[in-house]
């Protein structure tokens, strides 16, 4: 007797968005497999459903793509290469760092429900790790990173890991808390969104089972970035503050008056113990006395030293960058070991053309938000993914980092006003 096997597409398109949603908060999808191209196991992924992908893919999704590679690619042919070995490897990683971009607008098009539960169950356990590693603090026990020691990032340092293993902050699967919270916070926002009813999903109705994991996974991952005493808490704080405003006009057009005085008793506690755990992170950076590391003086310095060094050159690089990854060459002149932000990486690598380039991406992402009519909800996710890129992580090949813009730049297709709150 022959068995019979039946292969269903479309749960199998479904499980892959689930695995790619549980991707972005797992690091170990975003460590490159080679040490000549950035190919991780999230790009495994892609290839899984590639064929699906291709069918789905329209010219507005290669053109956001493309703006973000071809100033790289136009700056190594205007600059002089400095070492082109290097220059290729760049391109070849700037190239595989932004295909998650493409894939998640394609992806979410038709299957971004079960992105955002991969997300949401992803979340809770770094949460449920995060908290583990504090628990070892308490306890007295040592919590071995294991294999995120290997992290392999050039602008990564070990005195940082160890700062992290010291002081006992919960960073969840991650190499380090600024890593966390730079992949993780735009998610958290737009999870507590979809938790609370602030805004829809438009593809489909979403149980109630699934909105209180979104809410669940949510108001945890936020305990999770406020304990790790990053920095980058200050940038949450600013996206929950555009939901505690929508959250507030709901209960009081629903006229839920205890849910509304709950609501305005927690929210001053929140943004206390926010504003207390940021300040005693800001407070280390200056105690030559005081268990850490000095990382977000040095971010701030690196950024203004990236500028001066951009601006410096001469017409041809400030127009076209330093040409390929040069900017790392280049940057040794100041005496750091990196450009400590995404963002500025590029802009330097790429000249005002590639800034002009982004905008553009920008400017694609905000018609996005206004087209859906969940205004600030978007804004929220946009700034804090913007923040977190400029500011707080300099891991370029971070999958979250990309998928977010990439669900960004398709927001009107997903989400849509609730009829509860005018977002």
């Amino acid at each position: 007797m022959l068995l019979r096997f039946s292969f269903d597409r479309v749960k199998y398109l479904k499980f892959c968005a689930f695995c790619w949603g549980l991707s972005l908060g797992l690091p170990s999808t975003s460590i490159p497999l080679s040490n000549i191209f950035g190919i991780t196991l999230a790009h495994f992924l892609m290839f899984a459903t590639l064929t699906a992908v291709l069918s789905r893919l329209r010219s507005f999704h290669l053109l956001c793509w493309m703006a973000l590679v071809s100033p790289a690619l136009i700056s190594t042919l205007f600059i002089p290469t400095i070492d082109a070995g290097l220059t290729l490897k760049y391109l070849g990683d700037l190239v595989i760092a932004t295909l998650p971009l493409l894939f998640t607008m394609v992806l979410a098009l038709s299957f971004g429900l079960e992105i955002l539960k991969g997300s949401a169950v992803i979340i809770l356990v770094n949460v449920a790790f995060g908290f583990y590693q504090m628990l070892c603090g308490v306890l007295g026990r040592t919590f071995d990173l294991g294999f995120l020691y290997n992290y392999p990032q050039y602008n990564f340092t070990a005195n940082g890991l160890q700062a992290m293993c010291d002081t006992f902050r919960p960073f969840g699967l991650f190499p380090e808390p600024s890593a966390t919270n730079a992949a993780l916070s735009p998610w958290i926002l737009l999870l507590l969104a979809l938790g609370f009813g602030l805004i829809k999903f438009k593809q489909s109705l979403v149980d109630e089972e699934c909105l209180r994991m979104f809410k669940v996974a949510g108001l945890l991952g936020v305990l999770l970035v406020f304990f790790s005493k990053s920095g980058h808490t200050i940038f949450l704080l600013f996206g929950l503050s555009g939901i505690f405003i929508l959250l507030v006009k709901k209960y009081v057009r629903q006229r839920r008056w205890s849910l509304l005085t709950l609501t305005l008793a927690v929210i001053p506690l929140i943004v206390v113990v926010g504003l207390y755990l940021t300040s005693q992170r800001i407070e280390s950076q200056f105690d030559p006395a005081g268990v850490g590391n000095n990382s977000w003086s040095k971010r701030f310095n690196a950024i203004m030293d990236s500028v001066d060094i951009w601006l410096n050159y001469g017409f041809l690089r400030i127009f076209f960058g330093c040409g390929g990854d040069a900017a790392r060459i280049v940057f040794a002149e100041k005496g750091s070991d990196a450009i400590w932000s995404v963002l500025m990486t590029h802009v330097v690598n790429t000249g005002i053309c590639g800034l002009l380039f982004i905008l553009g991406v920008f400017v694609a992402g905000l018609n996005a938000i206004k087209r859906s009519g969940v205004v600030l909800v978007g804004f929220v996710f946009f700034s804090v993914w913007l923040l977190g890129i400029t500011f707080t992580t300099c891991y370029q090949s971070l999958t979250a980092v990309w998928a977010s813009l990439g669900w960004l730049l398709v927001w009107d297709k997903c989400v849509k006003r609730s009829d509860e709150v005018a977002c």
